[in-house]
């Protein structure tokens, strides 16, 4: 999810920058199954990315902090949503939310079908 991406915290990636954790407490209590936290491995170009970030040492408690540094930068939504909706074709717009549960629910479908 982008808007997590943008207020990832520095505390969140592990010290050899391969994988960054989240807690998902809040949303877990209110869905069935979901876990409270989760752990992202990363491949080698994102950890290149994060080394190379980590040695500006900005001081900021963020990743990709803004310009102030006491935030962190915000996303666009609607840039995303044109970019798919250009893609899609369809003439309709949606959120990016609303593709993502489809993807999910045709890759828990298809799984089911493998097994």
């Amino acid at each position: 999810r982008p808007e997590e991406a943008c207020k990832l915290n520095w505390r969140q990636v592990s010290k050899d920058f391969k994988d960054v954790t989240w807690d998902d407490s809040e949303a877990a209590a209110n869905l069935k199954g979901a876990k409270k936290q989760y752990r992202f491995p990363l491949n080698t170009e994102a950890t290149k990315v994060l080394q190379s970030i980590k040695s500006y040492n900005f001081d900021s408690e963020y990743v990709f902090p803004a310009n102030n540094l006491t935030s962190h930068v915000k996303q666009n939504p609607t840039q995303y949503v044109d970019i798919v909706q250009q893609e899609v074709g369809n003439g309709k717009r949606y959120t990016l939310g609303i593709y993502r549960k489809t993807f999910q629910t045709y890759a828990h479908k298809c799984a089911e079908w493998l097994h």
